[in-house]
């Protein structure tokens, strides 16, 4: 079975939080757990770290704005992309996941 870009997107993005955060412009501060991470949120204007983001998933939990999204929703509300599609192939080339076209591939979004 072929894996999903979205899903090696994911895993990437997990194997190396900090380089992650890095390559994304995505803030982190301290504090968090072995599950999640606190960063400054990448929607609002957060300047005190009161957004957590899941170091598996990169999903964001934001008790300034509310704003509780996946690693592709957060990144579609925070650049403007069109759809989760053109987010996983932003976050990807940032994260240095190459994108190979296939037969029958779906878009998400």
């Amino acid at each position: 079975m072929e894996r999903s870009y979205f899903r090696t997107v994911k895993d990437a993005f997990a194997a190396d939080l900090d380089t992650s955060l890095a390559a994304l412009g995505v803030e982190p501060v301290k504090g968090g757990n072995a599950q999640w991470r606190a960063i400054r949120c990448p929607c609002c204007t957060d300047t005190d770290g009161s957004c957590s983001i899941a170091r598996a998933t990169g999903h964001i939990n934001c008790k300034q704005c509310s704003r509780s999204l996946d690693l592709f929703e957060w990144w579609r509300e925070a650049h403007g992309t069109a759809d989760d599609w053109e987010a996983a192939k932003a976050v990807g080339e940032r994260l240095g996941v190459k994108f190979e076209k296939s037969k029958g591939a779906k878009r998400r979004g």
